[in-house]
């Protein structure tokens, strides 16, 4: 018989069904503990923090395509500023045509700086354009400034009322800490979930059902489900229905009056699964038997369940 057993629109399934991914029960206490809104973030002396909230796969063949051309941009600038200063005649319009480019653009790259030169073989920082995240960018940020992981913003989010998108939620969270947070240990997402049973999977583990079989108190309530299921278990496993049977004997004799009765029970399942069971009860079989012909309190318990726990003591 399986540690559990597995049933699926009434039916008792031969396997274990596949898990399921679904979010972990956030600590709802630890998140109302914390505080935080949309408003700009901003340094000790009031002044905003500019952060960068763009993703950008730098892989990409675009991204890959637009840094050769700011690379080439680079070394035409460097390579006019260097004419420029070696040429003796210095005429704008004549170095302008000879590079083929505007007069005003010329003036230009002769003013840049090393510096500027070095912020093109960066990406441009566009203006941040409207995203379905908008109302809670600026949460992430001030969150993650804070030292919360990744796990501790994302449940904050959805506790702040965030119905967003989980992927896009993430990506979010993830694209702020490259961004902004080098250096910074990121989570991976599947830390968000844990691996259940589908909810219409129900289960009944191999010690709740041997309880239910051995059970023969009318005052304890019996599990509907277990009562529900019963009879394909028993189809399945006939070993269900045998240990129901020799429980039910044996517990017959024992709170019985006819010791007798023992002998028959050894002899029926001396050659069975429990034969070590009846050999334990043969090697004291005299005050067991002793014990069924008198109803009397085993000094622990009252009411005839005492007998029984007798008997457990003896065996």
């Amino acid at each position: 018989l399986p540690q559990t057993l597995f049933f699926h629109e009434g039916r008792l399934l031969d396997r274990e069904p596949k898990k399921v991914y679904v979010e972990r029960t956030p600590d709802s206490v630890y998140l109302a503990k914390l505080s935080y809104d949309n408003s700009v973030p901003r340094n000790s002396d009031g002044s905003e923090i500019v952060f960068d909230n763009k993703k950008r796969d730098l892989s990409s063949p675009q991204y890959q395509k637009q840094a050769e051309s700011r690379r080439e941009k680079q070394q035409l600038i460097r390579t006019i500023q260097t004419y420029w200063a070696e040429t003796e005649k210095k005429d704008p319009f004549h170095l302008a045509h000879q590079f083929n480019i505007h007069p005003i653009t010329l003036k230009k790259y002769l003013q840049m700086t090393e510096e500027d030169l070095c912020q093109m073989g960066q990406p441009r920082n566009y203006k941040k354009r409207k995203t379905v995240m908008d109302d809670y960018l600026n949460i992430i940020f001030k969150i993650m400034q804070d030292g919360h992981p990744d796990d501790i913003i994302y449940f904050y989010l959805r506790y702040s009322g965030c119905d967003k998108n989980q992927k896009t939620v993430w990506s979010y969270i993830q694209t702020i800490s490259k961004n902004n947070f080098s250096g910074r240990k990121s989570m991976h997402s599947n830390r968000l979930f844990r691996q259940v049973y589908p909810e219409d999977v129900r289960m009944i583990r191999r010690n709740r059902l041997l309880n239910y079989l051995l059970t023969v108190n009318p005052k304890t309530k019996k599990e509907h489900q277990i009562e529900e299921y019963l009879p394909a278990i028993k189809e399945k496993y006939p070993i269900v229905s045998e240990t129901e049977t020799i429980f039910r004997e044996f517990h017959t004799i024992i709170m019985g009056d006819s010791p007798d009765d023992l002998d028959i029970f050894i002899h029926a399942y001396q050659d069975s699964p429990i034969d070590s069971f009846c050999q334990s009860i043969k090697r004291d079989i005299a005050p067991i038997k002793n014990a069924i012909s008198h109803s009397i309190s085993s000094g622990f318990v009252e009411g005839n369940n005492n007998k029984f726990k007798l008997i457990k003591r003896i065996v």
